[in-house]
């Protein structure tokens, strides 16, 4: 079995626009305009490249306009939270066994959240929130 980074970083964005209902793209765009999600590979396990299965870390970077700080926090910890409506976490958190994310021999390894901070893009600042997400393929 072979695997593409496309689809898989695909399929985490996917998971997360349908959930959140928030634009979300496989790779980070040149001009993001918030609010919005994209993907980014963080790395592939060099030790696990030739093995039997392949590990693979990607970053989730999640968006918004900086409002106010309070609203901005607000929109983040909404994205943030697990176990409810519309979270990042409800979107990647593994819902049964079997393909993660709807991929062949994709499976769920961790998922982590920094805390939010501002970013600046250009003469434009916004806050984010980065989930990182390790995901193991197994070959066949």
């Amino acid at each position: 079995m072979t695997w593409d980074l496309s689809t898989i970083c695909d399929a985490v964005a996917s998971a997360v626009q349908t959930t959140t209902g928030i634009r979300a793209t496989g790779y980070p765009p040149d001009q993001p305009v918030p609010p919005c999600h994209f993907v980014q590979v963080i790395s592939i396990d060099p030790s696990t490249v030739t093995a039997a299965h392949s590990e693979i870390t990607v970053r989730i970077t999640s968006m918004v306009p900086r409002q106010s700080d309070r609203t901005g926090h607000q929109q983040l910890y909404a994205l943030m939270s697990h176990n409810a409506a519309g979270g990042v976490r409800d979107a990647l958190w593994p819902s049964s066994s079997g393909d993660y994310l709807g991929v062949a021999g994709l499976g769920f390894v961790s998922l982590t959240t920094q805390a939010p901070g501002a970013i600046s893009i250009g003469d434009a600042e916004f806050f984010a929130v980065e989930h990182t997400l390790t995901m193991i393929v197994r070959r066949t």
